[in-house]
């Protein structure tokens, strides 16, 4: 009977053990939803790797409204607007895309970096807002 008790024991507390390991959850509470990199055109107009993220309590708001197509030409927007605002356009050098929605909008937060007339890179930032469609709305740097 007491060797019954030790070993009931023991397995109520390996079981608890094993239940509060979050290595195991099938879940992973991480903030993004997608991470991947794609290949977009730097100032130079060579292929460069690019890392984009989704939010992951936000990725149901983009992508039932959102083809591969129109996520692609809004990065491109995004990427165009991005060098646009580069006083030396061939020191473009895109880094990042963060994605996320607020409200009825989804933005595109595009990192990269440019050389300013020193010829020192700097790391700028750009905001592009469309709607839940797709559809351009504006800018902001």
């Amino acid at each position: 009977m007491k060797t019954f008790k030790i070993t009931t024991l023991i397995i109520i507390i390996s079981i608890s053990l094993y239940s509060c390991d979050n290595s195991n959850r099938k879940d992973n509470d991480t903030t993004y939803l997608a991470k991947d990199t794609i290949e977009l055109k730097n100032g130079d107009d060579k292929i460069v790797k690019t890392a984009y993220e989704i939010e992951k309590w936000n990725y149901k708001g983009i992508t039932p409204t959102i083809d591969k197509l129109t996520f692609m030409l809004m990065i491109e927007k995004t990427r165009v607007d991005a060098m646009n605002k580069c006083k030396y356009v061939l020191t473009y050098e895109p880094k990042s895309f963060y994605i996320y929605t607020e409200k009825d909008r989804i933005i595109f937060e595009h990192k990269f970096s440019a050389k300013n007339a020193m010829g020192v890179p700097d790391l700028l930032i750009t905001y592009s807002h469309f709607d839940k469609k797709g559809v351009f709305i504006r800018t902001d740097f």
